[in-house]
């Protein structure tokens, strides 16, 4: 998986190829338990503002309403780190400041 992201709390371009472990088997499993006709399964990566990555399984239950306790979640990279990488922040300038301005984030300035 290759990623790249920029963190608008502070300003930086990070960068990552990660290998994902080979998960066959869990795979095979987690539809066992969890089958496509009654859960909708989804890779999820995360990334934060200091170049942290995590990726993990999720089978999100379509029958359940609203009550999640029937969904399953597992890490399959609990903590990994990006590079710091090159880019031009002032791309994302006014996206920064409205953010800012909407609270969503700190204003960096």
């Amino acid at each position: 998986m290759q990623a790249r992201w920029f963190s608008y709390r502070t300003q930086t371009f990070y960068e990552i190829d990660l290998a994902l472990p080979e998960t066959d088997e869990l795979l095979c499993q987690w539809y066992r338990e969890y089958p496509a006709s009654r859960y909708l399964h989804y890779l999820v990566a995360g990334f934060s503002r200091e170049g942290e990555v995590l990726v993990w399984w999720r089978a999100w239950c379509r029958d359940c309403g609203s009550d999640r306790s029937q969904d399953f979640h597992a890490p399959i990279i609990e903590s990994a780190f990006a590079e710091e990488v090159e880019g031009d922040p002032s791309t994302f300038r006014s996206q920064t400041e409205r953010r800012g301005e909407e609270g969503v984030i700190p204003s960096p300035w």
